[in-house]
């Protein structure tokens, strides 16, 4: 009968710890990250020179920050690939890459986000300790900023509805009808991605 208890209160304890384990993860995927405002005007000096120089002139700018190694980047880009698409509204989109100033061992941007991106045909910007993701006021992955053909914020927030999560979502909605309105959108949606710096990993 001990026997049978010790049992019983063993499997018990393993379904708490589980159910727990379930509960925490469940919180984090439905966490947003850090977040502060963008600058209400875009300007050259925001951006590595030659960058909006470069840029076909009377298109809009989208710009992403994302940590490579981030699993929820990936999400996010085939998001913007579908909001891209479905909008039909050209913009001059700008991807700034977080990369540390030294580079660690086995350090990898990923084969799959690197095609997962090519359709758009993006500029990506090797953002050396994330030093123009920081001056954008971006500080977590998969944020995004879009920017009228005059310079002026219209979108700043996610474009998914929890980390790593693909599909329709209100941020990613928003940025669609912005594209297509260039009117200014009155909320910005929550973003769901990593910390950007290492100092706020924990976020």
């Amino acid at each position: 009968m001990k026997q049978k208890w010790l049992s019983v209160s063993c499997a018990l304890i393993w379904l708490l710890a589980l159910a727990g384990g379930w509960c925490v993860m469940e919180r984090y995927e439905r966490t947003p990250g850090a977040q502060t405002r963008a600058p209400e005007w875009l300007t050259g000096r925001m951006l590595p020179p030659g960058v909006l120089e470069a840029a076909p002139k009377g298109l809009p700018v989208l710009l992403v920050a994302l940590h490579p190694q981030c699993t929820c980047s990936l999400a996010t880009i085939h998001e913007l690939r579908r909001i891209v698409q479905q909008s039909r509204v050209p913009a001059t989109i700008v991807l700034l890459m977080y990369t540390p100033g030294r580079l660690p061992e086995g350090w990898k941007q990923g084969a799959r986000l690197n095609r997962a991106f090519e359709p758009l045909h993006p500029r990506v910007i090797e953002d050396t300790n994330g030093r123009w993701a920081a001056g954008l006021g971006a500080r977590t992955s998969g944020e995004v900023m879009f920017y009228s053909s005059d310079g002026r914020l219209l979108f700043q927030g996610g474009i998914t509805s929890e980390r790593g999560q693909e599909g329709a979502s209100a941020g990613g909605d928003m940025l669609e009808r912005t594209m297509q309105s260039q009117e200014r959108t009155a909320r910005t949606p929550p973003i769901f991605g990593c910390a950007l710096f290492a100092a706020e990993h924990g976020a």
